[in-house]
């Protein structure tokens, strides 16, 4: 199936890791990261005042670790529940409650700073929602729960922003909306990859896409 026809009605469908495939999948993301990049390159060149400020605080760890964990971490929060069973669920929806957590705890996700209790409170919180809503999750139309997914993943990067630093304007509100449906996209097209490809090649997309900002940062 193609991206085109997936979005519009996602549905469940096997596998296809054909080189071609693999590189049409490919082109189509990082063909829209481009295209995103040089929509907020212009926006940031004619409002300038509605740009908020970038949160950039990447942990103190080697750096095949800084590229590895958040693309991991995140794709298990959001992209391997896509496949969905009780332990896909139980592994995304702890995921998801540790990132909520280590947001609650001050943004420090990838650090060892209070990791016992963020693990424990994640894990507590996540085995609630499970045992609760784990039946309803399993049943809700897929359609439903892969823009769900794709919608938290993007709210969860609004966090890249600095909480309070921006005035509360029309233009800002104009940016951040427009971050929150460009993420949703590409939330949209790694989850496609997710269904098409498998885990492990969404990983691989998350990674080459984080790669320039992570290296250009920590050199």
């Amino acid at each position: 199936m193609n991206l085109i026809s997936f979005l519009r009605n996602p549905v469940y469908f096997g596998r296809d890791n054909r080189p071609s495939q693999l590189l049409i999948t490919v082109c189509w993301y990082f063909g829209c990261t481009v295209a995103v990049s040089l929509l907020f390159l212009g926006f940031g060149r004619v409002f300038p005042e509605g740009v908020p400020e970038v949160t950039r605080r990447y942990p103190d760890l080697p750096l095949w670790l800084v590229l590895l964990l958040p693309p991991l971490v995140e794709e298990l929060a959001f992209r391997f529940p896509l496949r969905r069973s009780l332990a896909t669920l139980g592994v995304g929806l702890f995921f998801l409650a540790f990132l909520l957590v280590s947001k609650g705890f001050g943004g420090e996700i990838y650090t060892a700073k209070l990791l016992p209790a963020r693990i424990g409170i994640a894990f507590g919180l996540a085995g609630v929602v499970w045992l609760v809503a784990r039946v309803r999750l399993l049943r809700m139309p897929f359609v439903r729960f892969f823009y769900l997914s794709a919608l938290l993943f993007s709210s969860m990067h609004l966090f890249n922003y600095v909480p309070f630093s921006f005035p509360r304007t029309a233009v800002v509100v104009l940016y951040l909306t427009l971050y929150v449906l460009t993420k949703s996209l590409s939330a949209s097209i790694l989850g496609y990859a997710r269904i098409k490809h498998g885990f492990g090649f969404v990983v691989l997309l998350h990674v080459l896409h984080n790669l320039p900002v992570i290296v250009l940062y920590k050199f």
